[in-house]
Parts: structure tokens; sequence; C-alpha cells
């Protein structure tokens, strides 16, 4: 059975999603939970504790959620220490915090693999058309 281009390019956008929805939510905090902070997530009070500008602008923060003390890391971190700076949590696991913007974070999460696996997709067809129709 010989697969059309458009066969093809389906099947790889198909492969690359499912490769890209396995590795992003095998991760402690995949599409749910970014989901899940960007709809429900509060926000609180951190104070940045360390900064690691050589990853990624990073930073050790301490924060407080209904009497409990929390710490965590995120990048993206300006800064200073001292500073008090806010996060968006989640209430459903409170060492889930972040410093940006958790709707953009959700949705880079998302839009980047489906626009990678389209592109991919493009590719395989056009290199498999190529191939059927080698031209003169």
């Amino acid at each position: 059975m010989k697969l059309t281009p458009m066969q093809v390019g389906t099947l790889v956008i198909l492969v690359a999603l499912v490769f890209f929805a396995v590795a992003i939510n095998s991760q402690p905090h995949g599409w749910g939970a970014w989901y899940g902070l960007w709809r429900s997530g509060q926000t609180s009070q951190a104070i940045v504790t360390s900064l690691h500008p050589q990853d990624h602008h990073g930073c050790s923060l301490k924060y407080t959620i209904d009497s409990k003390e929390y710490e965590a890391k995120d990048d993206g971190c300006y800064a200073q220490i001292g500073e008090v700076i806010s996060i968006t949590y989640s209430p459903a696991d409170p060492a889930f915090v972040t410093l940006k913007s958790p709707k953009q974070e959700f949705l880079s999460l998302v839009l980047a693999p489906v626009i990678v696996s389209v592109l991919a997709g493009l590719m395989a067809a056009w290199r498999a058309g190529a191939r059927s129709n080698p031209g003169p």
C-alpha cells in the first residue's frame, strides 16, 4: 500500500502531536496542570531569595499559603534578592507556582507543538510528493 503525500503529511502530524503530548504530559506539570493554573490560579506575594541569571534569569522564591511556607524556583525573574514579587499558584497544589502568565504558558505549551507538528507534516508531504513526481 502506497500512501499519498497528504496521507504521509497527516500521519507525520499525528505522530508528532502524540510525541509532544506524551513528552509534555509526562512532566509533573503538563497541559492539564497549566490549564488549571490559568483557570483557577490564585495570586500571592513571594520574596526572591536567590538569583540564577545563567538559568534563563531564574530565581528562588519563598512564599506562604494558608500558613505553610513554600520554596520554589522559576525562570523569567528580573527582580533583586529580597524583592517582593507577585506569583500565581495552584490552590490544588500550592507548590506549583509561576511568575509568568499561566494563560501564556499554557498556550505556548499547546501551540508550539501544534505548529511544529503541522510544519513537519507539510515538509513530509512535500518530500513525499517530490519523490512520487521526480519531474523531467
